[in-house]
């Protein structure tokens, strides 16, 4: 018959033996337990650097801040077109009418930015730069700090960004050198087949610094650096220089205001040279662009040079 004495005590009747698997059990079970903590506390430590992190990384990135500096004028350049280009040449006298001076530089901006961007995207493909050959090196990677400080020392990362630097100098300059013609050009026609044209290689340069907003941090922190960037160029370009343009317009020329009939005062005539020089500064944008991509390619260069240097050399 068993009883509870005989069975009451597990512990009580185990030899040495069981007693000792059973112990070890127990430790190795409260072994896995501490390590599941600490990992816990690590994966949240991981986490508030990583958002401590985000804007510290992106702030402080050469190559980031290059290159929202070029998107910042870009932005600039084509909201300030868009709101004071066809009072501008209408006002000029460059088109007969202030309706055909809007429809004219609207649909030339619409056509330049869809034909543009795609012979962008097109250049950028070409190249075959494909980020996820530098990802694919920081998969093994889950320390989101270790990750940042490894991905900026990469010369892989810095070739990708002086290629994209070197290719959008080279269409900026062809852009730059098109679009600082506009406020010399009289002939309705040639200043349609000029603008069109150089806002194509304007937008041609987009695709390739968006790609480079991205390849500048690593995959995780990627949405945030573009988010970053979009405030940026909205904040110090199209927002506060629209205003700005107005201001020196306004300025330079304050009898030319366009009215509800499209009519212009007598004054607006001899007050040409303002309404000039307040297209050429819209203009002189596509040079901010082009600069921001030409140091792209020598600080790239540069950290490409750095970090080569300190590469063991193989047998």
């Amino acid at each position: 018959m068993y009883t509870v004495k005989a069975y009451g005590n597990d512990e009580l009747y185990l030899n040495p033996a069981q007693r000792s698997y059973s112990k070890d059990k127990r430790d190795k079970f409260l072994e896995i337990e501490i390590e599941n903590s600490i990992e816990t506390l690590d994966e949240d430590k991981n986490k508030e650097l990583n958002l401590s992190l985000l804007v510290n990384t992106t702030i402080t990135n050469i190559s980031f801040l290059l290159l929202v500096i070029a998107l910042t004028a870009h932005a600039d350049m084509i909201q300030c077109y868009l709101v004071y280009g066809a009072p501008i040449l209408y006002a000029l006298n460059i088109f007969p009418s202030y309706k055909s001076a809007t429809v004219t530089c609207s649909l030339c901006a619409c056509l330049s930015s869809i034909v543009g961007t795609c012979f962008g995207g097109f250049l950028m493909d070409f190249y075959n730069l494909n980020i996820q050959n530098i990802d694919k090196n920081y998969e093994h990677i889950k320390n989101n700090e270790k990750k940042i400080k490894i991905y900026n020392k990469d010369v892989l990362v810095h070739e990708y960004l002086r290629i994209i630097g070197l290719q959008t100098f080279f269409i900026l300059i062809i852009a730059s050198s098109l679009i600082l013609m506009i406020p010399f050009i009289s002939n309705m026609y040639w200043f349609t087949f000029v603008m069109t044209l150089g806002l194509t290689f304007l937008f041609s340069a987009m695709p390739g610094h968006n790609i480079g907003i991205m390849v500048c941090v690593p995959q995780n922190i990627r949405a945030f650096s573009i988010g970053m960037s979009s405030f940026i160029s909205h904040l110090f370009g199209d927002i506060p220089w629209t205003i700005i343009t107005g201001k020196i317009k306004g300025t330079l020329s304050p009898d030319c205001v366009v009215t509800r009939n499209g009519e212009l005062s007598e004054k607006c005539r001899e007050q040409s040279s303002g309404l000039k020089i307040t297209l050429l500064i819209i203009c002189s944008k596509a040079l901010v662009m082009a600069l921001g991509s030409f140091f792209l390619h020598l600080y790239s260069k540069k950290k490409i040079k750095k970090y080569k240097s300190r590469q063991p050399i193989k047998a």
